[in-house]
């Protein structure tokens, strides 16, 4: 008994003797992680010491190179204004040729929507003729003016970027002389440019109002080279935009024409499949919104949403009993639909479409409508662009 107490305190002692190592091994581990740490951060902020010192050294020598040799910062500076001064010279001779461009293209602009049908803003054809005309007898002279002008600056200023390329040693001439003619040119482009702008800025207008409203006239026939619906008698397209019916979630097509509001949704039909996987679509209309242009009691502009902007609100006539429909549009194009609508209701249109065709504007007669089965009279309004109507007694249609 005696000797097995003894091993049993002989084995105490040695896992007393074990954790007591363990604990020193655990120590000293710890203090020799705390050494590499401490030895990596004194060489992480010598090595940034190193790197700002070598930035400051660097600084120094630039700065003191720029010090010790001020004439090339300046040599380089002028070989900068000079690059810089015979691209504007080229601009202002580009400008002219950019504008000579447009105009003459106006006239092919025009015979293209006319051959899409778009028969209304009869003015085009005027406007187009009138610009191209004046511009026709200022051109020449404008150009050949410019051409000479810009010539003579362009050459003086090569002639300069030469002699610069040469320059460049300390024994070479002083370049205050090539400073001062540099500021001789760039105040003769500067005149160039002055003298451009007064000659154009009457065309340029002139030409953007145009542009402006030829671009409505070319993206309506776009737009409207494959309708969903088919065209009325006596119908014409006014405008047509994209717009998305913000209501029904659906993107399509917005067309105003002189009878009717009509909006198509678009959608996309698999044509193919191929292990269940659509491998050719195409995206097709169908009429979604369809409404005599008179029933419209307005067009309004305003903000469509938190995050979509601006968009359309399209306001029925009260006794329509129709709701209003909320469109989100881009761009100016909902200013587009505003105008052409006033340009609707206010009767012009139909003026611009009389004159076009040479016909007499059609008024629909004073006389009551009366329906042809039961005899019975029509007392509702008969909204622009209507072209038939239900007898609300026998439900007859009444053809107008």
């Amino acid at each position: 008994m005696f000797g097995r107490r003894r091993r049993d305190e002989g084995e105490q002692d040695e896992d007393v003797e074990r954790r007591r190592n363990e604990a020193l091994a655990r120590r000293r581990a710890s203090r020799q992680s705390r050494r590499s740490r401490s030895k990596a951060t004194n060489g992480d902020e010598a090595s940034s010491r190193r790197r700002r010192g070598s930035r400051r050294s660097r600084a120094a020598d630039d700065g003191s190179s720029a010090e010790r040799d001020p004439r090339k910062a300046r040599l380089d500076s002028l070989r900068v204004n000079v690059s810089t001064l015979l691209r504007e010279a080229d601009g202002a001779q580009e400008r002219i040729s950019d504008l000579d461009d447009s105009i003459g293209n106006l006239g092919n602009r025009v015979s293209r929507i006319r051959n899409a049908n778009y028969t209304l803003m009869g003015h085009l054809e005027g406007a187009s003729e009138g610009i191209s005309s004046r511009w026709g007898m200022r051109a020449p002279t404008l150009k050949e003016d410019a051409w000479s002008r810009a010539s003579s600056i362009r050459s003086e200023l090569e002639a300069l970027s030469s002699q610069l390329s040469a320059l460049g040693s300390p024994g070479d001439p002083d370049l205050s002389i090539a400073e001062s003619r540099l500021g001789t040119l760039r105040d003769d482009i500067s005149r160039l440019r002055s003298y451009i702008d007064d000659e154009l800025d009457e065309f340029e207008s002139s030409y953007e109002e145009l542009n402006s409203e030829l671009s409505v006239a070319e993206n309506t026939t776009e737009l409207l080279s494959q309708p969903s619906f088919e065209w009325k008698k006596r119908e014409h397209p006014v405008v047509a935009i994209r717009a998305h019916h913000l209501d029904d979630d659906v993107h399509g097509v917005m067309t105003l024409t002189n009878q009717r509001f009509i909006f198509e949704g678009e959608k996309e039909v698999v044509l193919k499949k191929t292990l269940f996987i659509a491998t050719e679509k195409k995206t097709v209309r169908e009429v979604v919104i369809e409404r005599p242009i008179g029933s419209l009691e307005a067009i309004d502009k305003g903000r469509v949403g938190l995050f979509k902007g601006s968009g359309l609100f399209v306001r029925f006539k009260p006794e329509t009993g129709l709701s209003d429909v909320k469109f989100d549009t881009r761009g100016n194009e909902g200013d587009q639909v505003i105008r052409n609508f006033e340009y609707i209701s206010s009767g012009e249109a139909d003026r611009d479409l009389a004159e076009a065709h040479g016909e007499e504007e059609e008024e629909r007669e004073a006389a009551p409508v009366v329906c042809p089965i039961c005899s019975a009279p029509y007392t509702a309004e008969i909204y622009r662009g209507q072209t038939s109507l239900e007898c609300k007694y026998c439900g007859a249609v009444i053809h107008l």
